[in-house]
C-alpha cells in the first residue's frame, strides 16, 4: 500500500492537472478530512503511514468531488473563520478571510457603545452560517446578538455553529429583510451585514465554484446588486439607535455607490475599510443623533 505522503502528491498532481488552484493545500485538507484530524502538524506526523483501502476509497471520492469544483470547505463540511471553527454546507455562503474585516470594524463600534452604555444589542442581516454574528458574540459576550436569514436551511446551520461554539448570547429567526416591518423591533446599537451584492448580469463572471455551488439568493439580488443596501438605508431610523453604527461588506468596486446610497439617506459614512488585497470591502457608518 501507499504512503500518506505518496497518495497527498498524487492527489496534488491530480487537481493542479486540473487547473484547481493550491492543490497541495487542497490535497493536504482532503487527506485529514478523511483521516478526521484538523491541523496540519497532526498530518505530518501520519506522513509514513500507509493508507488502508476503506481510507483510498474516500480520499478518491473527495477528490473527485473537488475534480468537480465542488468547494473544498463543502466537501470537508468545515472552514475556520475569525479564529472559529464552524460547520459549513451549501445551506449558505462559505465564510471567507475578506468578511473579517467587517467583524474587525464592527468590534471597533461596539467597544466605542460600551463605554456609554451597559448593554448593546448588535443585528445581522443575511446571516447564513452565523459567521459574522457569532464571531461578534465570542469577543463581546455581554452583548445581546440577533441574526436573521431568510433559509430555514441556513439557520439550521447557524444553530448547529451556535451550539458548538457555546454562544449563548445570540438568538436567530426567521425574516425576510426585504418585507420585514422593523417598527415592531427595538432597535440596535450595531447592524452587520454581508448582504448579495453581486450584479445578476455578472453573475457569469463569478468563479464556477461559487456560481454553482453557493446558495444564489446569498450570491445576488438579482437586480444591481444595491437593493440590500437600499432598504438598509431606508430602514435605519427606524432600527438603528441614535449614534448607532452599520457596518456592511461591498464588492470592492461599489463601495462608492454604497456610500453615495448611506449618504442621501441621511447616514454619515466614517470611512471604508479595506481588506488585505487593499480592497474596498466594509462601509461604516453612523446616525448621529441631531
Amino acid at each position: 500500500m501507499l504512503t500518506w505522503q505518496e497518495v497527498i502528491r498524487s492527489a496534488e498532481n491530480t487537481l493542479a492537472r486540473a487547473g484547481i488552484e493550491d492543490a497541495r493545500s487542497n490535497g493536504e485538507y482532503l487527506a485529514m478530512h478523511v483521516l478526521g484530524i484538523w491541523k496540519k502538524p497532526e498530518l505530518r506526523e501520519r506522513l509514513r503511514q500507509q493508507i488502508t483501502i476503506d481510507q483510498a476509497k474516500a480520499l478518491d471520492a473527495a477528490i473527485s468531488r473537488r475534480l468537480n469544483h465542488e468547494p473544498l470547505q463543502y466537501i470537508i463540511g468545515e472552514t475556520e473563520f475569525f479564529g472559529l471553527r464552524l460547520y459549513c454546507s451549501p445551506a449558505a455562503l462559505i465564510p471567507r478571510a475578506e468578511t473579517e474585516i467587517v467583524v474587525e470594524e464592527a468590534i471597533k463600534e461596539a467597544l466605542e457603545v460600551q463605554q456609554t452604555k451597559k448593554q448593546i444589542r448588535i443585528l445581522d442581516i443575511g446571516t447564513g452560517s452565523g459567521a459574522i454574528i457569532l464571531a461578534m458574540a465570542s469577543k463581546l459576550p455581554g452583548a445581546e446578538c440577533i441574526g436573521i436569514d431568510i433559509s430555514t436551511d441556513a439557520l439550521q446551520l447557524a444553530e448547529k455553529n451556535k451550539q458548538r461554539l457555546n454562544c449563548s448570547n445570540v438568538q436567530f429567526h426567521c425574516a425576510d429583510f426585504m418585507k420585514t416591518e422593523f417598527d415592531r423591533w427595538d432597535a440596535f446599537d450595531i447592524i452587520i451585514s454581508n448582504p448579495p451584492y453581486s450584479p445578476s448580469q455578472e453573475m457569469d463572471q463569478v468563479a464556477k465554484e461559487v456560481r454553482e455551488f453557493e446558495p444564489m439568493q446569498a450570491l445576488t439580488d438579482m437586480g444591481d446588486g444595491f437593493s440590500f443596501y437600499r432598504k438598509l438605508a431606508s430602514v435605519a431610523p427606524t432600527i438603528l439607535n441614535p449614534n448607532g453604527s452599520i457596518i456592511v461588506e461591498t464588492e470592492y468596486k461599489g463601495a462608492e455607490k454604497v456610500k453615495s446610497i448611506f449618504s442621501e439617506s441621511g447616514l454619515q459614512v466614517d470611512h471604508v475599510a479595506k481588506d488585505l488585497l487593499g480592497h474596498d470591502r466594509a462601509v461604516v457608518a453612523h446616525q448621529y443623533q441631531n
